[in-house]
């Protein structure tokens, strides 16, 4: 039996723009909640704009923003944000990703609208956060200080990763610093923002009052060193790019093949030894740099090299099958469009279709999960700029007459279909 849509009947308004906002309220939005997006007038949000595209075929824009309604307000006015005020009372999340100010000045921070309705939970996401003492283990206004330099700083993810020491661990050792290939810490970000704000609403169903939630790219990028702190800490030395291989066991990598690159995962004792018979390595087995998984990581070049001799007499399909028979984890390297065409990948509904009014038929990812709940997933594309404004203001309460002032005043856009 499938049950409604878990978060059916949570209105979030979306004041959040570009990736790790609004990558946060499409979970929220497939998993049943009324997103609406609060979009500024002069083109909507500025990821409509960019990277080369049109404001209405986007990819960049649509791959984040799907299950929502578009509303322009121009919260720069009063009466803007008045109108955003009225719609918040109808609302049970507000989430904003300006940067530090900058949501003081437009009306929409966490004080002003707890004192319009103490059961919003409120989320911020910000480049680097912001907390509500000194820092641990530092006192004094220097503390204060260095927190607030930081917490100034506008987000991307290029200098979360950066920063939090990410990209000194990614790449190859002795290469050149190399950044994680998606954006790792803006959709980190955006999903520990789900988390809090899934917490803050169970917990105002026992306390009755709302929250304010922060995270911030920065947070993200630390939170993700789980392995990479705990051996800084242990051993006081650090942390060093291992490629595609692991920090803490081998061999776990990617090894060349007589066309490609095979992954092999022998990273228990019983799996070494079974990868040495399946290769004919038996003379690997007594060899002194690889008895112990302490003595293939001190050895790991040379270990690489030594199953890549055998490695590159057969092509990756061969060895990827030859493995596996024998209970191995392996795989081959695959490209982005070879793992999305890939059945067990449409088995699982992680692709599916929506109608866009302008780019036409858009597949879009997936839920990555299932329950007895229902989701709004693929449900409806990312919508044009406005276009849901006069049944948004309709739906929190305003009448024909108020929204036909707003519009005529400027206050609200309602959009052409298409924009």
């Amino acid at each position: 039996m499938t049950h409604p849509a878990p978060l059916t009947g949570v209105r979030i308004l979306d004041l959040s723009q570009v990736m790790a906002g609004p990558w946060a309220t499409q979970l929220l939005a497939d998993l049943g909640a009324d997103v609406i997006k609060i979009e500024p007038p002069g083109g909507g949000d500025q990821a409509r704009r960019s990277f080369g595209a049109g404001a209405g075929d986007n990819p960049a824009f649509r791959a984040v923003n799907r299950n929502k309604r578009s509303v322009v307000i121009d919260l720069r006015t009063a009466d803007g944000q008045a109108v955003l005020h009225r719609m918040a009372r109808t609302a049970d999340v507000v989430i904003e990703n300006f940067r530090p100010g900058v949501a003081e000045r437009l009306g929409v921070d966490a004080a002003t609208l707890h004192a319009l309705d103490p059961r919003l939970v409120v989320v911020s996401l910000s480049g680097f956060g912001t907390s509500d003492s000194e820092p641990p283990g530092a006192t004094g206004t220097a503390a204060r200080e260095q927190e607030s330099s930081l917490a100034r700083r506008p987000g991307f993810d290029l200098i979360a990763q950066a920063m939090t020491g990410l990209m000194s661990v990614t790449g190859t050792a002795g290469g050149e610093p190399v950044k994680a290939g998606v954006p790792i810490t803006d959709l980190t970000s955006g999903m520990f923002a789900v988390i809090g704000l899934l917490a803050a609403l169970r917990n105002r169903e026992v306390t009755g009052r709302g929250d304010h939630v922060r995270t911030s790219l920065y947070q993200a990028g630390l939170a993700l060193l789980v392995w990479e702190s705990a051996t800084y800490w242990a051993t006081g030395e650090e942390p060093s790019p291992t490629g595609s291989g692991h920090r803490l066991l081998a061999p776990y990598e990617a090894l060349r093949t007589r066309d490609s690159h095979v992954v092999v995962a022998a990273n228990n004792d019983k799996l070494w030894k079974q990868l040495l018979a399946v290769l004919e390595l038996p003379e690997l087995a007594s060899d002194p740099r690889f008895v112990t998984n302490a003595d293939r990581l001190a050895h790991r070049a040379e270990l690489a090299h030594a199953l890549e001799a055998r490695l590159i007499t057969a092509d990756t399909d061969h060895w990827v099958t030859v493995l596996s028979a024998a209970g191995l984890p392996a795989a081959p390297v695959r490209t982005v469009g070879a793992a999305l065409a890939d059945p067990h990948t449409l088995a699982l509904q992680m692709v599916g279709q929506v109608e866009h009014p302008v780019a036409g038929t858009q597949q879009v990812l997936g839920v990555p999960f299932r329950s007895s709940a229902a989701s709004r997933w693929p449900g409806t594309a990312a919508p044009a700029v406005g276009c849901n404004t006069r049944e948004v203001l309709q739906d929190s309460g305003f009448d024909a007459a108020e929204i036909e002032r707003l519009l005529s005043d400027g206050v609200v856009e309602d959009a052409a279909p298409g924009r």
